[in-house]
């Protein structure tokens, strides 16, 4: 159709004086067609992904009214159980950013400033924006408001003293750099990146897992490897790397069944760790560096990413709603755990059962109030940055 049009544009010289309008309208209509389709596999994935924040923050909630090493064998096993599940989060938002955002073709200046502009500038509006939402809530909890604070929270000098918030710096720092790695991971082989990529993995995980066992568990010795890797993005930097390749499908020839076995073996392990640890009388709650939390979500991601297209068009419809809205949640779901938090202290209730009621109350509250809030355009698109 294109070239036909610009062929008759050609042949016409009546038609001369309006070939820019139409140019532009053949833009417009040749773009708007190939617009890309959600991926559903992502659009899982990253529900799955806020969900786990939700539940890793309602465990830590729930179980924040008395050590963890007084704690019942049983409610023990439930915290590590759950609260590793809740860890899988991080990980699989930072696997999605890599392979989303590494696809961008970006070869000049103007690439590099367009993605800031569309993609780094609102994210730090939003940023900015619950900066001040969550001084403003936390002076009215504590009854107390420091205008020094709220400019080291808006200046990045301090993080504001909400659980959630040390992500935010750590992936405004990604997103500065991503253009050039997404420029990098074009123009040179996976057998040349891998140089870098051991090195980060060497320094970012493999050794701080030997930590746990050795420092944090056993005081025996404690190795770090003294070559300064910070140019490299550490371990959020390699996530965001594993996101772009497993997306590439690098993952493609393992079996489905390999990987779900991959995964059980790596999460039991990294329950396993933890108990192990109270088991010497250490409170270890694994972190993003430990070894086999990674190769559970590599696992995990690669098999969202195979995910079929689901038959039920309602439960895609809602997959989909909860992914558009996952950045609101994130943010919106602190305030609703601290005030319902205030209000479950009043219950005396065992700890697992307070989680769960944390979870789902927090979770389906957070979701409404998204939704009635995103009426309001502004509110839509700089507070919860949802995009269709």
């Amino acid at each position: 159709m294109k070239n036909d049009v610009l062929e008759e544009l050609d042949n016409k010289e009546s038609l001369k004086p309006l070939r820019p309008y139409i140019y532009i309208y053949i833009y417009i209509y040749i773009h708007g067609s190939l617009k890309k389709e959600r991926i559903q596999g992502y659009d899982i994935a990253r529900s799955f992904a806020i969900l786990c924040v939700v539940l890793c923050h309602s465990v830590e909630m729930a179980y924040s009214n008395v050590p963890y090493l007084y704690l019942g064998q049983a409610s023990q096993i439930f915290r590590i159980i759950f609260f590793t599940i809740g860890r899988l989060g991080v990980p699989i938002f930072l696997f999605l950013t890599g392979a989303l955002t590494l696809k961008k073709q970006i070869d000049t200046d103007e690439d590099v400033l367009r993605f800031y502009k569309k993609n780094l500038i609102p994210l730090l509006i939003t940023i900015e924006i619950w900066n001040v939402l969550y001084n403003l809530f936390l002076s009215i909890m504590n009854k107390n408001f420091s205008f020094n604070i709220l400019l080291e929270n808006l200046f990045f000098l301090k993080q504001v003293d909400i659980s959630n918030m040390w992500y935010m710096p750590m992936i405004l720092g990604m997103y500065i750099a991503i253009p050039f790695i997404a420029k990098v991971v074009k123009n040179f082989s996976v057998k040349t990146i891998k140089i870098p990529i051991l090195f980060i993995f060497l320094s970012s995980f493999f050794l701080p897992s030997i930590n746990v066992i050795l420092y944090n568990i056993h005081h025996i010795a404690k190795y770090n490897l003294i070559i300064d890797l910070s140019f490299l993005g550490g371990e959020y930097g390699l996530y965001i790397l594993f996101g772009y390749y497993i997306s590439e499908g690098v993952l493609k020839n393992i079996q489905t069944k390999f990987l779900l076995l991959i995964f059980i073996i790596s999460y039991v392990f990294t329950v396993f760790i933890q108990y192990y640890a109270i088991y010497n009388g250490v409170t270890y709650n694994v972190w993003y560096n430990f070894i086999t939390i990674l190769i559970c979500t590599i696992c995990i991601f690669e098999l969202f990413r195979r995910a079929k297209k689901l038959k039920n068009k309602k439960i895609g419809e809602l997959i989909k709603y909860i992914s558009q809205i996952s950045l609101g949640i994130f943010f919106m779901h602190e305030i609703v755990l601290k005030l319902f938090g205030r209000v479950m202290q009043l219950c005396n209730l065992i700890n697992p059962i307070k989680t769960i009621i944390f979870f789902i109350v927090t979770f389906v509250v957070s979701t409404i109030l998204i939704n009635l809030l995103s009426n309001l355009k502004f509110i839509k698109e700089k507070v919860f940055l949802i995009k269709e």
